[in-house]
């Protein structure tokens, strides 16, 4: 699906990535889906934004970071 109109068109390197991303087979990590639920747990009398805000504050703030090696240029 590309939209050419708005965004002019895909160069080689990135369709590659494109079809790449399209063709991973999804998973839930596990690491994220703790700090997410922790975060909902310790924020649920707050307004629904500020739960969701605070959520990504946690994993951002607590998740692992790892590099593959085909993300390396």
């Amino acid at each position: 699906m590309e939209n050419a109109e708005h965004f002019g068109t895909l160069t080689e390197r990135m369709k590659e990535f494109r079809e790449e991303v399209l063709d991973e087979k999804p998973y839930i990590d596990a690491q994220r889906a703790i700090l997410a639920t922790l975060a909902y747990k310790e924020n649920l009398n707050q307004p629904r934004v500020m739960v969701r805000a605070k959520m990504l504050e946690k994993v951002l703030d607590h998740m692992s970071i790892y590099i593959l090696k085909t993300n390396l240029f």
